[in-house]
């Protein structure tokens, strides 16, 4: 039997899901699976030598001394369950967790804290579900088995634990791995900060003394020469800062922005949050700021400063919550700006007898540990402290200097890198061999770098500067494919870049995508520039750009009819890491002389993505300028195509503007016999009209609609058709609904088209529960959570999970929920979902005996709603009237004093009272 380990040991905790109900309702069934169940898990551990501390019903606790063999168990006992024919009416799906710690072994039993978050973390899993705590993932490395991977699931508060547990979960080919956020108390503070692929060193004064400056300034700038580590810097500042902002800490990389009246729009972007109806994304920016508590960082300004200073000076002024720490070569020159100058790392004496006269210094630490992650045998000795000291002076304690210097250790001695750079330096000052300004050490540096590149590997790294922000080794394969290189050259050249520190390399879901260091992309932009032409007609860097650009719009056309099928979500994924590269694809398209009507075409054939992407207003205005760029050259059908688009663009933007749209593309579909086009069309208008309170128009047009799709052989048409329609049918209280939203969900999930499927059964189950039919109501909800990562409508799907517990009875439940939308709306500037999150945590008021602050959280919700022209909707409504008539009756007149008195709260004191609300207990009516 295995002997129990000792000390730090890897937990592995199994639990099967929903065990009690399949009791319930199958016991001789689940007497049969159990008994399977419990054979094949305890072999499955055994025989990876883990010991079985302990079982409880049918949960195993699991022991191991090596985080591999823990893992290895769990893939195999996943892959053995999945396989397994189990008796019918018990078909088992168990939860597995796994974390690593210290714990206190006695008798055969674990005792401790990581016993307890083990716990925790298998509680917050779903069935058939293998996740893992960050330190197990951190001791797997990269050593996974083939076919398993890793999904980053995001920081989670785990319940009755005061430390946030980052999760990970474990994919493995064949076994089924989308499944629902995770069941967290609550996601820890916001932040897109990630951990970093090398430890921080030499620089715990100055991340003392910005953290200092930062909690008693709004805005601080990090300024200093690249290559100096001002973004590492801010990065660390802002880590140690999480606790101390309510809404989180948040990286903007601005190097890929081309102009300064784009800074707005990207921190948007980054932020998630949406442009405001009527609002440029610069006024929408701080309109949702104003509530929030935030620290931004703002990475390389230098090249957009213009655009940062203004951004910056209207944040400072109007949004007091919000502290901003931005990186530049020089400051923003805004009032209220405090400048912190970043050293270079500490220097060593310029003359040692021994190590220990390079103790204190932050250079030779970074030199040391950077030496030691290249895996070259590397130590520091009392023979080498000289040649470490000399190296550290001689590139004048930089950073990014010492990274790329440390990384030539795999191939050459320490002695060889320190004759080549005192060579290069002394060529570069004439001899002298005093210290060198640094931005001349830096440009010395990469020259030296570059210099002792092969000719490919300089040809890679020049074309590798054409990408904006990260990109995949399929892309570095399809644009920088041109004569000279070929694709299976470059995945080996990538990683010889990678190696010498040129290009950073990190995982991405089941996959690596790479960037350059901002510094570098510069210096490799300059060089690929300097470059001669490749033909008659071509210099190197047009030949490049035209072929990222022809890469990303044929990677978008590959993309359009896989968004439609089984595999929709896996390209959806896709679209989004590359999001920033396929934008700058289409602005160099419109560039050329027939690339407006390529624009065009691009944006229909891939409308399904862009309508789900982040920021549709910068997408709207590039639609626009590529419409106004064709001019009269588009034919009559691309227009209407064009329009159609722009109509759903708008539908987040200017209700007005989209019904105009819609119904222009409806003609011009008409005139050029695209039916499914009119039908789409006339699908959209009908819905607008019924938004409109228009019912007969409404109807009318959406039956039509209908009838132009069942004449098109084309399910996923028919079914957004239909699904539209019965939207309208049931606003409209008129029959046939329920059959329309059967029939729509039926087409749909056979033609397997994921994406749509999902947003039906979200309406369908709010449907359901509008009939008080809340069972089916779940098992829809419940199917549409599965996508809600990939779409920028899931707060709308859990607001109406949480109606769905408020009906249920478990406002507790229901009340967490309401407020997960409420701070998610506030932070992502969802203005048209506030109002319905606030009345939602007003019906639990009322449920928990707080009335005074129920009839004030609907005085609230009510004047948030009427900034709109809208009207509730329909089963909000209904449950709002039933919940007042309660109130009513309990408190009687002092309701309508009180909601008066909500009406004429401000916004920002609407959200703070909503969020308190979210905890509050007792009673605490404020009726006298």
């Amino acid at each position: 039997m295995p002997q129990p380990p000792s000390g730090t040991v890897t937990l592995l905790f199994t639990d099967i899901e929903g065990s009690t109900r399949l009791w319930e309702t199958h016991p001789d069934a689940m007497s049969a699976a159990l008994a399977k169940h419990d054979a094949l898990l305890r072999a499955t551990i055994e025989s990876a030598g883990g010991y079985v501390f302990k079982t409880v019903g049918d949960a195993f606790c699991a022991a191991f001394a090596m985080a591999d063999d823990a893992i290895a168990a769990a893939v195999k006992a996943q892959r053995c369950l999945h396989a397994e024919v189990w008796p019918e009416g018990a078909n088992l799906r168990v939860r597995i967790a796994v974390h690593t710690g210290e714990c206190e072994e006695r008798d055969g039993d674990y005792f401790g804290p990581e016993v307890n978050r083990t716990a925790r973390l298998a509680a917050a899993t779903h069935g058939g579900q293998t996740v893992m705590s960050r330190t197990t993932a951190r001791l797997i490395g990269d050593r996974l088995a083939h076919g398993t991977g890793l999904i980053e699931l995001g920081s989670h508060r785990l319940k009755d634990l005061d430390r946030p547990e980052e999760v990970f979960q474990l994919t493995i080919d064949g076994i089924p791995a989308d499944f629902p956020p995770l069941r967290s108390e609550q996601t820890a503070v916001p932040t897109n900060l990630t951990e970093s692929l090398s430890s921080f060193v030499g620089r715990d004064d100055e991340v003392a003394a910005v953290v200092e400056l930062v909690r008693d300034n709004r805005l601080v700038t990090l300024t200093g020469s690249g290559g100096v580590g001002k973004s590492r810097l801010a990065v660390e500042v802002g880590k140690t800062l999480l606790a101390d902002v309510g809404d989180g800490v948040w990286l903007v990389e601005l190097a890929a922005v081309s102009s300064p009246g784009s800074v707005a729009a990207e921190i948007l972007s980054e932020l998630g949050i949406r442009e405001q109806p009527g609002n440029d994304a610069f006024e929408s920016l701080v309109e949702v700021l104003a509530t929030q508590d935030r620290l931004l960082i703002l990475d390389n300004c230098e090249h957009v400063i213009a655009g940062c200073a203004t951004v910056a000076d209207a944040i400072v002024r109007r949004c007091p919550e919000i502290r901003l720490l931005t990186t530049s070569r020089e400051p923003l020159r805004v009032e209220g700006e405090v400048v912190y100058r970043v050293p270079s790392l500490s220097l060593p004496p310029e003359h040692v007898d021994d190590r220990r006269d390079l103790a204190g210094s932050g250079a030779v630490a970074l030199f040391v540990e950077r030496a030691g992650a290249q895996g070259s045998g590397f130590a520091l000795r009392d023979d080498n402290a000289q040649l470490v000291a000399d190296i550290c002076r001689q590139l004048d304690g930089m950073p990014l200097g010492l990274e790329l210097a440390t990384a030539r250790l795999r191939s050459m001695s320490l002695g060889q890198i320190h004759d080549r750079l005192e060579h290069r330096f002394r060529l570069l000052s004439a001899g002298s061999r005093v210290a060198l300004p640094r931005h001349q050490t830096l440009r010395a540096l990469v020259d030296w770098s570059y210099d002792l590149l092969t000719d490919p590997e300089r040809a890679l790294l020049q074309r590798l500067s054409v990408f904006v922000g990260d990109f995949d080794l399929d892309a570095a394969e399809g644009v920088c494919d041109l004569d000279d290189l070929t694709p299976w050259e470059i995945a080996d050249l990538m990683a010889s870049l990678i190696d010498k520190s040129l290009v950073a390399a990190g995982p991405h879901r089941d996959t690596h995508r790479y960037r350059l260091q901002e510094t570098l992309r510069e210096y490799a932009g300059e060089r690929l520039a300097e470059t001669g032409a490749g033909d008659a007609r071509s210099s190197d860097a047009e030949l490049v750009a035209a072929a990222h650009t022809s890469y990303y719009l044929r990677f978008a056309e590959d993309a359009a009819p896989e968004l439609d099928g089984r595999s929709g979500r896996a390209w959806m994924r896709r679209l989004i890491a590359e999001d920033a590269n396929l934008r700058a694809a289409i602005e160099r398209a419109l560039g050329a002389t027939d690339g407006a009507g390529r624009v065009l075409a691009h944006f229909w054939s891939l409308h399904r993505y862009w309508t789900d992407a982040p920021q549709p207003a910068r997408t709207l205005a590039l639609l626009e300028l590529a419409l106004e760029k064709a001019g009269r050259d588009v034919p009559r059908a691309g227009r209407a195509e064009a329009l159609m688009f722009k109509a759903i663009l708008l539908s987040s933007i200017d209700r007005r503007r989209e019904l105009d749209a819609a119904s222009a593309a409806r003609g011009l579909a008409r005139d050029a016999g695209d039916r499914a086009l009119e039908a789409d069309a006339l699908s959209r208008y009908s819905r607008l009209m019924a938004q409109m309170g228009r019912d007969d128009e409404a109807l009318a047009a959406g039956a039509e609609a209908v009838e132009l799709a069942r004449g098109i052989d084309d399910e996923v048409l028919l079914g957004t058709v239909l699904f539209q329609y019965a939207s309208v049918l049931d606003e409209a209280d008129a029959p046939g609904a329920e059959a329309a939203y059967v029939e729509a969900l039926a087409v749909v999930e056979r033609s397997g088209n994921e994406l749509t499927a999902w947003k039906l059964h979200n309406n369908y189950a709010l449907f359901l529960l509008g009939q008080a039919n809340l069972a089916e109501a779940r098992h829809h909800f419940e199917s549409a959570l599965i996508g809600t990562e990939l779409t920028s409508r899931s707060a709308q799907l859990f607001l109406n999970v949480g109606w769905l517990f408020l009906e249920e009875g478990d406002h507790q439940h229901a009340a967490s929920r309401f407020g997960d939308v409420l701070r998610t709306t506030r932070l992502n500037g969802m203005v048209s979902l506030l109002p319905y999150a606030v009345l939602g945590l007003a019906c639990c008021a009322t449920h928990r005996g707080t009335s005074a602050q129920a009839a004030l959280l609907h005085g609230g919700a009510d004047a948030l709603r009427s900034k709109s022209s809208d009207q509730w909707e329909g089963l909000e409504d209904a449950i709002r009237a039933r919940e007042i008539a309660v109130l009513r009756g309990r408190i009687g007149d002092d309701y309508d004093r009180l909601h008066a008195e909500g009406q004429r709260l401000r916004r920002d004191e609407i959200i703070k009272l909503a969020t308190e609300s979210v905890t509050a207990r007792g009673d605490d009516e404020r009726t006298g």
